[in-house]
């Protein structure tokens, strides 16, 4: 397997069409399309900050400790909907990624909960990024189809 930089730069200087299944594969965790486990992104943006993304941060962290879940946490910049922050986004293994708004550390819990049953809850949902190859969740609009992302 090659290393990650050695991967990036063969796509940079070739046509997708030119890699091997092997690099395609590799190619595709990379740009987060397969996944292993469930990725968890929190924005880190300074209006993230200020609303508390980092107590959001660590309510993660906690809940998957103390439930044993092995998840990839990861900071992200902002989709720019300041006044909707903490934002974050949750993709499990073969789903679209989904946007939640407003997720404050009291909330991670049972917005977790119901993503791992594989349930969306009634409030904070954005939207989705579609991909293709991923199954996309029943009932939540595109991030394409909402006007301030269009």
């Amino acid at each position: 397997m090659q290393t990650d930089k050695e991967i990036l730069i063969k796509l940079a200087q070739q046509n997708p069409s030119e890699l091997s299944p092997d690099e395609l594969g590799q190619t595709a965790l990379l740009r987060k399309i397969q996944i292993p486990r469930p990725l968890v992104m929190v924005n880190s943006s300074t209006s993230g900050i200020v609303a508390g993304s980092m107590r959001t941060w660590e309510a993660i962290e906690q809940y998957a400790a103390e439930r044993s879940i092995d998840i990839d946490l990861a900071e992200t910049g902002s989709i720019g909907l300041s006044s909707e922050d903490p934002v974050i986004s949750v993709q499990l293994p073969g789903r679209c990624r989904i946007f939640f708004s407003r997720i404050t550390a009291e909330k991670v819990s049972c917005l977790l909960d119901d993503l791992f049953h594989r349930e969306i809850p009634d409030q904070h949902v954005i939207g989705q990024l579609y991909r293709e190859g991923q199954e996309p969740w029943k009932d939540v609009p595109s991030l394409e189809d909402i006007p301030y992302f269009a």
